[in-house]
């Protein structure tokens, strides 16, 4: 884990990692800290929730800008919150030029960049992409983020981003973009491809 001082940058990771528990290649939880610039090529197995390429869980405040994951992922196809660059992500939080080429297999609320996104406070993430190939039974996934969590009054901006990847995977909620949400809910794509 690390905290609002930390920063990890300029990293690079290959070959094979085991998740015993919730995890990533880098960071399991970011409490407010800085991940800039790194980049797994490792194939990664996650065998439980709040896991992800880079980073398990982005706290409020956490920053994550200019990472990539091109190692692919199987999840545990009985537990949540996997991406391709972040897990869960929390409230207020800075997302920003991130991409995925990973396969990423298995798992619920399964997304491209982001698994599952908090909606306690605004947020927006831009200039990100997914080209991994999302295949799962499960019902929520989306390209970009797999769901996301409503609050009144506040929005999700999803901007110049983009999935070119293939998702196949059980009816329920399936988007390009985004998996359950809808602009009722505050989520607002601006610029955005699928």
């Amino acid at each position: 884990s690390i905290t609002s001082t930390a920063v990890i940058k300029n990293l690079t990771i290959d070959g094979e990692i085991n998740l015993a528990g919730k995890g990533a290649a880098f960071v399991t939880n970011n409490f407010g800290g800085t991940i800039t610039r790194c980049v797994n090529h490792a194939d990664i197995v996650a065998s439980s929730s709040f896991s992800g390429g880079i980073v398990g869980e982005n706290h409020s405040g956490g920053s994550v800008t200019y990472c990539g994951n091109s190692g692919n992922i199987t999840f545990n196809n009985s537990a949540s919150y996997f991406g391709g660059i972040i897990g869960y992500n929390g409230s207020e939080n800075t997302v920003e030029y991130c991409y995925n080429t990973g396969n990423l297999t298995n798992g619920n609320y399964l997304g491209g960049i982001i698994g599952y996104s908090a909606g306690i406070a605004n947020f927006e993430m831009k200039n990100c992409f997914n080209n991994g190939i999302i295949t799962t039974t499960k019902s929520i996934y989306g390209g970009i983020i797999g769901g996301y969590a409503y609050f009144s009054g506040r929005t999700l901006k999803i901007t110049n981003c983009y999935n070119s990847a293939d998702i196949t995977a059980n009816l329920a909620i399936t988007y390009g973009a985004c998996g359950e949400a809808t602009v009722t809910d505050g989520v607002i794509l601006t610029n955005c491809y699928y």
